[in-house]
């Protein structure tokens, strides 16, 4: 976790993000394996409905060597939720934040295919932020909540 500088005077707690690209074991068997990054074009994708996240994924290999895969796909959304139940469905290979589906990976639901890469579809450095407005005093739930956010989307 990390924090930054927020210009409603108060710090914002920030959440470190990272994407996996993953599929369910269904679909896996059905389709075969993902050897490479590459071989994501010839899978229909599941995509999020922003331009930069339906038409090509960035990897980033353990060397530091970036690539650009084209990726296609027929359901695209623009809800993280629905992209996981789906790729819990065996219905592709999906881009997904760490916090949403690390239980279903730690768990089998899901399984990481690139493992050894970085992959995003705009920019390896995201985070999700959590603005509280600046005041002396932090209302006892607001901290609850926060507390509890922290410790669950800690990546």
């Amino acid at each position: 976790m990390s924090w930054a500088a927020s210009a409603w005077g108060r710090e914002p707690v920030t959440f470190d993000t990272r994407y996996r690209v993953c599929a369910s074991p269904a679909y896996l068997k059905r389709a075969g394996p993902l050897n490479t990054p590459e071989h994501l074009s010839a899978h229909r994708c599941l995509l999020f409905a922003l331009p930069e996240f339906r038409s090509r994924w960035l990897f980033c290999d353990s060397a530091g060597v970036l690539s650009k895969v084209a990726i296609d796909g027929d359901i695209i959304t623009s809800n993280a939720l629905v992209l996981r139940e789906c790729a819990l469905a065996g219905l592709g290979p999906a881009l997904l934040a760490n916090w949403l589906i690390d239980r279903d990976l730690a768990e089998g639901r899901l399984v990481n295919l690139f493992p050894g890469h970085r992959v995003t579809a705009t920019n390896f450095e995201t985070a999700a932020w959590l603005l509280v407005p600046s005041r002396a005093f932090l209302p006892g739930k607001v901290q609850v909540a926060i507390d509890f956010l922290q410790s669950r989307l800690r990546g």
